[in-house]
């Protein structure tokens, strides 16, 4: 006997939600031990990627030769999920291999064997279900791919933030496990049907196999098409729906439900088609069209659903549920249509390969092996050539072009009596698209920028990143967007925040040399430190390759710091460049993007901090950003208490009514007030601090205020946080920002559960009040005015309070 379809099709769904998921924790795992740049993230989706094409060619292969090839589909599975348990534990290892070069090579060996076995299911699972004529195929590739959008929601939205990284993936290894061990128990007594093997090839079909390698050539451009589009999708997708996590796996989720429901339509019909090539025509001439009006569907779904889907508006589960909602609904309406047809283009094209004469298990392998592998060439030439060469929408239109091409290719394929209907859908096809083309080709940067003049554009492979400029009573104020968020700007209040940021760990530090500031944003946090003479050396790294364009553009608070000769820049993973023999550094300054910005936690967790510490010197001092918007009170309490299991003596510092820095040190926070009065009386550096608000005649009056900054540290501060989880590499909490939602509603603990954002921080702000009674411990004698400047402090702080009213402009108070 041999196995139900159903069945097998059942057990092939769950192995697509574990490969997906897996996929996922591996790339988070890895983009925190080899980097996160744009490199990096290519390299580890390369390596997966030609993983599953070589297992996909090595089935193939294999298929044929099988007299059972659901057993070997069992044991390819159990292999799978086997090698994939190790590749969780050890990947976030990799970190502590000291040459970064050595942890591609290490994570690719690591990868090898599993995605080989993951790409072999394919071919395997196809011979021991096909029906010969591409059905049942179909709705394997559907069921698998819709066990994929599963499993990237499961991971993106619930597990990884319930259980972590690590134990999501130890749960998708076993998912693998148990369908191996259920395939092979079920099939291990089963022989192949006479009639399940390769079909006989007659005449016509020798005839046709001379041209067998024309449905993988096809696969090819089709897998390069179908990728190059999905990352420009992304990218034009995300400065709309805000760049989370949240955001990333409701496009990917979306991406994949499409082309599992277009694989099990196509499926149902496949049969009874007259012509596969006049069929594939159709379907990449209506692709064609789709691709060049997705620049005007992204247009007219924010008009049709103008409601602003950010992530740092939710906060609240109900608010969180909202968001969710609308991101699926405007990644649908722009991607669901092209992706159900990228889901019929794969069973077209095994079916083609079955009718030239290859067995159902080595077409299905083969053209899942050319597929993929043109998608690793799509994916790096739409990151490297297109996006930086001519930007997302003409590089849609280049794709658009590429799926032309294949319909122009599958019409010249077909019977001549079955040319005239895919012929007239292709006509129409680029009728509809020449009505639809981009009314502009300028770049997607969000709704940010909407009555704000852009002065600069870099659509990178890193990110699109944007300088924008509004004109205001006062004067120009410029901001720099990034994927649509707002990084950094040059109003009063961002100078305030980010000038501080660089000066309060200069001053406290026992020797400020060398410094180090990561993620540079205007350059303002780094002209700050460059602006103390003790810095003899200060390493800038920043990942995105724009920084080099943007800094120009903020002369007026940078000062030109990248031209002083004791300035670095670095175009690198902040977190890796950690591992460069470089320091110990004297002052770390880290102003990440906001911490529920994808890919941001790994500058927010507790692991991090335990390597700046290691790479610090003992009196160094590390300044890390911490926003007072954008998040629940108990989020920014999370963030503080990761911070003190590093740092127990750290300080919080109250910079404006929207931003803090929290101040530590290895060797426990304790600036030395004879050191502090020479350092403020350098007339430069007293200047720029009184220019920042910190105003005094004498530097006894300007250490009084810079000490009044700080009224919350040390036994003060960690009784403010309390007890309970803290940010790890495993568990990205901050942006997993669902899972504390949902405890804070369960709970009732948390103000902001039950208020609107700006009622949220003004909860917060009161409770920073209330806490706000120490002055920061110092070696030596306070300054005699610490009293007044204390009162002063608390004055500012009640006024916040008070005053705190709508919501942040990203430009202005928070300079995000």
């Amino acid at each position: 006997m041999r196995l139900r379809p159903r069945m097998l099709a059942a057990l092939y769904a769950l192995s697509g939600i574990a490969g997906l998921t897996l996929e996922i924790v591996w790339a988070r795992q890895l983009a925190t031990s080899i980097g996160g740049t744009s490199r990096a993230i290519t390299a580890v989706v390369a390596t997966f990627m030609g993983g599953l094409a070589l297992g996909g060619f090595i089935g193939a292969r294999l298929a044929r030769h099988l007299s059972r090839p659901a057993v070997a589909y069992g044991a390819a599975e159990i292999l799978v999920g086997l090698t994939a348990a190790l590749v969780t534990l050890v990947a976030p290892l990799l970190e502590f291999t000291p040459v970064i070069p050595l942890r591609f090579v290490a994570a690719s060996m690591l990868m090898a064997l599993p995605t080989i076995a993951m790409g072999a299911t394919f071919p395997l699972v196809s011979e021991a279900l096909a029906d010969g004529r591409g059905r049942s195929i179909g709705l394997l590739y559907a069921a698998n791919t819709l066990g994929a959008a599963l499993g990237c929601v499961a991971a993106g939205f619930v597990s990884i933030g319930w259980v972590g990284l690590r134990a999501t993936g130890l749960i998708a290894a076993g998912i693998n496990l148990a369908v191996g061990a259920l395939a092979w128990s079920l099939a291990a007594s089963t022989q192949r049907r006479p009639d399940a093997e390769a079909p006989r090839i007659t005449a016509p079909m020798r005839a046709e196999s001379a041209r067998v390698h024309t449905p993988l050539t096809l696969a090819f451009a089709a897998g390069a098409a179908a990728l190059a589009a999905e990352l420009l999708w992304t990218r034009a997708l995300l400065p709309y729906v805000n760049s989370s996590t949240y955001a990333f796996a409701a496009i990917l989720a979306t991406y994949l439900l499409g082309i599992a429901l277009g694989a099990a339509w196509v499926a149902e019909r496949i049969g009874r088609l007259r012509s596969t090539a006049a069929a594939l025509a159709m379907t990449q001439g209506l692709l064609c069209a789709l691709v060049v009006a997705s620049p005007r569907l992204l247009d007219l779904v924010e008009r049709a659903l103008p409601f602003y889907v950010g992530a740092q508006r939710a906060v609240s589960l109900g608010l969180w549920g909202a968001t969710v909602a609308g991101l699926f609904a405007k990644v649908a309406f722009v991607l669901l249509a092209p992706t159900f047809l990228l889901g019929v283009t794969t069973p077209l094209l095994i079916r083609m390969a079955t009718d030239a004469g290859r067995g159902p298990g080595a077409a299905a392998g083969a053209i899942s092996a050319a597929n993929t592998t043109g998608g690793i060439v799509g994916t790096l030439v739409a990151g490297f050539v297109l996006l930086p060469s001519v930007g997302v929408v003409a590089g849609l239109l280049i794709v658009a072009g590429a799926n032309l091409v294949l319909a122009v290719a599958s019409l010249r394929r077909c019977e001549p009596q079955h040319r005239r209907g895919p012929a007239l859908v292709v006509a129409g096809g680029l009728l509809f698209a020449a009505l639809m083309r981009p009314a502009t080709m300028q770049a997607f940067l969000g709704r940010l920028a909407t009555g704000w003049t852009a002065l600069l554009v870099d659509e990178g492979p890193q990110d699109t990143t944007a300088v924008i400029e509004h004109k205001t009573a006062t004067g120009p104020t410029r901001g720099i967007l990034s994927n649509g968020i707002a990084y950094a700007g040059d109003s009063p209040f961002s100078q305030r925040y980010m000038g501080l940021l660089g000066h309060l760990p200069a001053l406290f530090a026992g020797t400020p040399d060398p410094g180090l500031v990561i993620c540079v944003g205007t350059g303002t946090t780094a002209a700050s430190v460059a602006l103390h003479p003790e810095v003899a050396r200060l390493d800038l790294v920043d990942i995105s390759p724009a920084v080099r364009r943007t800094l120009p553009l903020f002369e007026a608070v940078n000062r030109r710091v990248w031209t002083d000769p004791r300035v670095h820049l670095y175009e690198a993973d902040g977190r890796q460049f950690l591992s460069r023999p470089l320091g110990p550094w004297g002052v770390v300054t880290l102003e990440p993007p906001p911490p529920r910005a994808a890919g941001a936690a790994s500058l927010y967790t507790r692991e991090i901090y335990q390597r700046i510490a290691a790479r610090m010197r003992p009196d160094g001092v590390l300044a890390q950003w911490l926003p007072l918007h954008g998040m629940t009170a108990s989020e920014t309490f999370m963030l503080a208490r990761t911070f003190l299991a590093v740092f127990p003596s750290a300080a919080l510092c109250l910079l404006n009514h929207g931003e803090a820095a929290l101040l530590g040190a290895p060797q426990g926070l304790l600036p030395d007030a004879d050191r502090l009065r020479l350092r403020l009386g350098k007339p430069d550096l007293a200047l720029d601090l009184a220019r920042l608000g910190l105003r005094g005649a004498t530097p006894d009056d300007q250490l009084a205020a810079v000490l009044a900054l700080c009224p919350i540290h040390g036994p003060s501060l960690r009784a403010l946080v309390g007890d309970g989880p803290v940010v790890t590499d495993d568990r990205p909490l901050i942006e997993q920002f669902a899972t504390g939602l949902l405890s804070d509603a369960r709970h009732n603990l948390d103000e902001t559960a039950r208020a609107l954002e700006t009622d949220g921080r003004r909860a917060l702000l009161t409770r920073l009040l209330a806490a706000a009674t120490e002055v920061l411990p110092v070696r030596g004698a306070l300054p005699a005015g610490m009293g007044r400047a204390m009162q002063a402090e608390r004055d500012n702080l009640d006024r916040w309070v008070r005053e705190t009213r709508g919501p942040l402009d990203p430009f202005s108070s928070s300079g995000r």
